[in-house]
């Protein structure tokens, strides 16, 4: 078997696609030469397919133009020439078997190039909402494999869709097994609640100025919580200092390849809400401070939310209001957590995370 893995551009993308990929290798199914990404020309791509040494080339990726400016018109059909163009030549000499379409604007010329020769395709979704890509090309796929039961009605073959949770990465799904205590001995805290904050693989603006705007109040705090801060570069460098100025107990960095051991170290978070990030969190039994980006595509993040709220897996809050919410939400959870831990055990059909998703997948692969 050969497979292209398309798409890229964010950790949403990304790593549903490497995570199915360990397992194929694992499997025996598939040889490493046999896996290629066709990713976006973000540094992030390049940099995590490197870090798992995943064979990739980068592909011209098109974004939807602004149908009124003629200029963006232009520079968006020149860009899909160019991507379809070097596409078709990865595809010949490559000589896929199945195509695998992650999402996103980065897998729409893999699938345009998989239509035109005939190659199945299969596509990863791990939101509520399906994105552009999912529903433009669902009717035309092998199978559709989503994170979220409530996706079917969105989406216009039915018959094609399988509920099998969200891919995790290996090294993630291990750390299920490691305790508490001992992830946290691994990390150097010690503390006995642990606050996890973090907004996705380039960090979360609004979340970070929440938490300097309630400094004088994590510190009341310092005696009971540890903080898991994950910030992004750009303000990872204040917000350390303003953890060691004010004495409390913090792992600050601005992105960790290590988020197995935070998770396990964790009792709750403070998170945007990402397909992905909900299904890695849920697997630990984290209750979830949900704040949605609200400019994400569609504004697909908060229907994500609303469903882990309604699951009783955690709370949603609007961006606008969080820095003046943030100290009573911290209250209710650091006195009622165990009030949202029943929804994070599985749930049959509802269940927010799925450890043999992979599996799953690879069974109905073939």
């Amino acid at each position: 078997m050969r497979i292209i893995f398309a798409g890229g551009g964010t950790g949403g993308h990304l790593f549903p696609g490497i995570s199915l990929s360990q397992d194929l290798l694992l499997s025996n199914k598939v040889s490493k030469d046999g896996i290629l990404f066709l990713c976006t020309n973000r540094a992030f791509d390049r940099q995590q397919l490197t870090q798992y040494q995943l064979n990739f080339r980068i592909a011209p990726s098109p974004r939807l133009p602004r149908f009124t400016n003629p200029l963006s018109v232009i520079k968006f059909l020149i860009t899909l020439f160019l991507s379809l163009y070097f596409t078709l030549g990865y595809f010949r000499r490559f000589k896929p078997g199945i195509i695998v379409g992650l999402g996103g604007y980065g897998s729409f010329s893999s699938i345009i190039i998989a239509l035109v020769l005939r190659i199945p395709f299969v596509l990863l979704e791990q939101n509520v909402l399906p994105g552009k890509i999912t529903r433009l090309f669902s009717p035309f796929a092998r199978y559709v494999f989503c994170q979220w039961h409530k996706s079917i009605r969105y989406l216009r073959n039915r018959k094609n869709i399988k509920i099998t949770g969200s891919p995790v990465r290996k090294e993630i799904c291990q750390a299920m097994n490691l305790s508490r205590e001992d992830a946290r001995k691994k990390l150097n805290l010690s503390k006995e609640n642990i606050w996890l904050i973090l907004g996705g693989s380039q960090g979360a603006e609004a979340l970070n100025q929440a938490v300097i705007e309630n400094m004088e109040y994590l510190k009341k705090l310092s005696d009971q919580l540890g903080i898991i801060h994950l910030t992004g570069e750009k303000d990872f460098p204040v917000i350390r200092q303003l953890y060691q100025k004010a004495k409390i107990e913090a792992l600050v960095k601005p992105f960790s390849e290590d988020m197995g051991i935070i998770y396990s170290a964790s009792n709750f978070a403070l998170t945007r809400a990402g397909g992905i990030a909900i299904a890695e969190m849920s697997l630990f039994g984290i209750p979830m401070i949900l704040v949605p980006y609200s400019y994400s595509s569609e504004n697909h993040q908060f229907f994500n939310a609303y469903e882990v709220e309604r699951l009783g897996a955690g709370i949603t809050i609007d961006q606008k209001f969080i820095s003046q919410e943030l100290k009573g939400i911290l209250d209710k959870f650091l006195t009622d957590m165990p009030a949202f831990a029943p929804a994070l055990l599985p749930l049959g059909e509802e269940s927010l995370g799925v450890p043999d998703s992979a599996q799953q997948i690879i069974c109905l692969l073939g």
